[in-house]
């Protein structure tokens, strides 16, 4: 099994999507922090590498959108940010500051889509 030292957050406010990648990282041994909204987020943001992978929801339960989110996220310094979703067909080319689009999958298991077409 492959260690990873390398560290990953996911901001959603699915609690079984936050279980699946808990529960992977532990199998992977990955370093994983899971924050159920931005804010939650935000007020730990300074223990985190700049470098450090954030994947967002796209759409909150609470009707927030997740581009929102990465607009803070990205304005804090973080520049690999993604936007976890089941619905990959989403086009978010004119937010210049999501580097990829993912499914919900553990990003340690995911190979990420590019926004500008997909490759």
């Amino acid at each position: 099994m492959k260690k990873y030292q390398k560290e990953f957050v996911l901001i959603d406010d699915d609690e079984l999507i936050q279980l699946l990648w808990r529960l992977s990282a532990q199998d992977f041994q990955v370093k994983f922090f899971g924050f159920t909204s931005g804010s939650m987020f935000f007020k730990k943001s300074s223990q985190f590498e700049r470098d450090t992978p954030i994947y967002i929801d796209f759409k909150f339960e609470n009707s927030f959108c997740g581009d929102r989110v990465a607009q803070k996220v990205y304005q804090l310094g973080f520049k690999k940010i993604y936007i976890a979703t089941g619905c990959l067909n989403i086009d978010l080319s004119h937010l210049f500051f999501i580097k990829g689009l993912v499914g919900k999958d553990p990003a340690w298991l995911e190979k990420k889509s590019s926004l500008r077409g997909f490759i």
